[in-house]
């Protein structure tokens, strides 16, 4: 799927939890777009263990698989997934910081249920997963800022428009142009990244 959209394959890992592919690509692709390359995972997965099931009962693994990668933990497709719900309803900045405490909570359940059952691979796996969402809470920030050098220097197609009153950037969504207000004036969002980043990220 993510070849059909002509995204940027970076590397293929396979971990114990699957494999993981590592796309070299724009945040700002549009939602269904990024929809559509996440749910495909899960989808071939169901459609691989529907045509072995004649001559190779892997019924346990595939579930416990495609259940634990459906886990709204950084960097399940779960995660994605709950990250690209957010953000319908959220900024990009909120969206991204929702998915982090969502994987956290969900993430230390894990690793109390982990202590009382012994279980010493779900345990190295949380482990490795914890190490992926902590990196993920520390890059915010410049995820972020690469969003909006991407909306900056790039060509936006999107033809829905939000009005923001203020000029905080992080109120900036998906798939949206923003024409911002302030004392009485409109500025294009290139107009504001562009001070922002001139100013050392003060705005005005």
């Amino acid at each position: 799927m993510g070849l059909i959209f002509k995204w940027k394959i970076e590397k293929i890992l396979v971990l114990p939890f699957g494999g993981l592919t590592i796309f070299q690509e724009c945040i700002n692709r549009p939602i269904m777009e990024e929809f559509l390359v996440c749910i495909a995972g899960p989808i071939f997965q169901i459609i691989y263990y529907f045509l072995t099931l004649s001559f190779w009962n892997i019924s346990s693994i595939h579930y416990s698989l495609l259940i634990f990668n459906l886990l709204p933990i950084v960097p399940l497709d779960g995660s994605k997934l709950l990250n690209l719900l957010f953000s319908k309803f959220f900024s990009f900045y909120v969206s991204m910081k929702l998915t982090n405490i969502v994987s956290l909570i969900v993430m230390f359940i894990f690793l109390i249920y982990t202590v009382f059952t012994h279980n010493l691979m779900l345990l190295l796996t949380m482990i490795f997963l914890l190490i992926k969402t902590i990196d993920n809470v520390k890059i915010l920030d410049y995820v972020f800022n690469r969003f909006l050098l991407e909306r900056y220097m790039n060509i936006s197609n999107f033809h829905k428009i939000k009005k923001v009153y203020n000029l905080n950037l992080k109120k900036m969504r998906r798939d949206y142009k923003h024409i911002f207000y302030y004392q009485k004036k409109s500025y294009t969002e290139k107009e504001i990244i562009r001070k922002r980043f001139d100013l050392q990220g003060k705005v005005w």
